[in-house]
């Protein structure tokens, strides 16, 4: 089961979306990315994408995508159990392909704290 929350990123335009997890979400949440140049497809062939996140207590997280379509600049990404910490996470993605290197800007995912039903 994944659940995927889709955002189109033009590298020089912010994330404007709430992307919400959850404490003790294990390999189920993530994003669905797609870059774009301008608001068109990118064909991305060969592109390493990381997602860079630090929880509130400072720890460093880093998670490489999956290529869906590389042809089309999608990728996927799942969020790790350890970097789902309360209240939030702030991160970035970081676009590799040969020597040229490109981070988004930064953006938040709200972590919801974990309930009775993983007590």
């Amino acid at each position: 089961m994944e659940y995927l929350t889709e955002i189109a990123i033009n590298l020089n335009d912010s994330i404007n979306r709430v992307i919400f997890a959850k404490e003790g979400d294990k390999n189920t949440r993530g994003l669905l990315i797609r870059l774009l140049n301008n608001n068109k497809v990118v064909d991305t062939t060969g592109m390493i994408i990381k997602l860079f996140a630090r929880s509130k207590d400072g720890q460093i997280f880093k998670v490489t995508a999956e290529a869906v379509d590389e042809t089309k600049g999608q990728y996927k990404v799942f969020f790790t159990q350890e970097m789902l910490k309360y209240p939030e996470v702030e991160c970035e993605l970081l676009f590799k392909q040969g020597e040229t290197v490109a981070t988004s800007l930064p953006f938040i995912i709200k972590v919801g704290e974990i309930g009775r039903a993983h007590v």
